[in-house]
């Protein structure tokens, strides 16, 4: 819903791609999901992803492609001989899945950690 939230709000323009992990990608691991299945959308999520890393540039669908066939692909899943809840589930999964690298290690690196600082009163906070 926020992409297609923010597609409105841009004025159905295309938004600046992000490196290596970002909304397009995610956009298009839910497309491939819907139609291909689970599977396959997080894997060419992560194709998208690793050569996005490797090349520093952004490789994925463009948003004016991705978001509007969306709702179609749910819509024609029936005609296609697809189950309308395995369409919805499959793009769920997919989406869902797909940034999990960046999880891991943000977008520069690992997240740096911060200091835990000591409590003046350590008898107050058990610190």
């Amino acid at each position: 819903m926020a992409g297609y939230g923010n597609f409105f709000l841009r004025r159905f323009k295309e938004g600046r791609a992000e490196v290596p992990v970002g909304p397009h990608q995610v956009h298009m691991a839910a497309l491939f999901g819907a139609l291909l299945g689970p599977g396959v959308g997080m894997a060419l999520a992560f194709l998208a992803w690793a050569l996005s890393a490797r090349t520093g540039r952004a490789v994925a669908l463009p948003d004016r492609l991705t978001l509007p066939l969306l709702p179609l692909a749910f819509l024609l899943a029936p005609a296609l001989g697809l189950d309308f809840l395995e369409s919805l589930k499959g793009s769920l999964l997919a989406a869902g899945g797909s940034p999990s690298p960046a999880g891991f290690t943000g977008p520069s690196g690992p997240f740096p950690r911060r200091a835990r600082r000591r409590s003046p009163w350590p008898w107050a906070t058990g610190t």
